[in-house]
């Protein structure tokens, strides 16, 4: 008679195949894990982007309608080194008056308030404002020579663990009336 062999998979054959397929699920977990930071990040930046358009397009707006004679900045902010209290501008257009925009740097939002309405918010995770008409040689004030208005904005946003940054800056003539 004839001993039946038995035919299988040693323990070292397990052992091998296990040790095979833990790295490749490894190696497509650490992938999915830098796609899934790759896709969060650039939402993020989205987002951010997203967020501080609509600002910047506000203040735009309603500065281009703006009398240059109207136009006030921040107190001390008349040269770049004090670029840190250019973050408002106050001014008036031809339908309302008093219209400020500043940065609420304890909330990261560009606000616009008018003395009769309530703030509105225009943008949030703002880090920096920065309002000054555009010299060329360092000064900020606004005069019949000077009438280009420069509005630039800044915001962060933590998205795991990496800090994202987006500026976005604009340069507009103001009527000079």
């Amino acid at each position: 008679m004839k001993d039946k062999v038995k035919k299988g998979f040693t323990l070292i054959e397990i052992m091998i195949t296990m040790a095979i397929f833990l790295v490749i699920v490894g190696a497509i977990h650490r992938i999915y894990i830098a796609g899934q930071k790759a896709w969060d990040s650039d939402s993020g930046l989205l987002d951010l982007q997203q967020s501080i358009r609509p600002g910047l397009y506000s203040v735009a707006k309603e500065a281009r309608a703006a009398s240059l004679a109207s136009m006030a900045m921040g107190v001390g902010c008349d040269h770049l080194t004090a670029s840190e209290n250019c973050d408002s501008i106050t001014f008036n257009t031809p339908s309302e008056n008093n219209i400020k925009f500043f940065h609420n740097s304890a909330k990261k939002q560009l606000i616009r308030q008018k003395s009769s309405e309530k703030e509105r918010i225009l943008a949030t995770n703002i880090t920096d404002v920065y309002f000054c008409c555009a010299h060329g040689d360092g000064d900020c004030s606004c005069d019949a020579t000077f009438n280009v208005l420069e509005v630039r904005l800044e915001s962060e946003k933590d998205v795991w663990g990496r800090t994202l940054s987006f500026s976005l800056s604009t340069k507009l003539e103001v009527r000079n009336d």
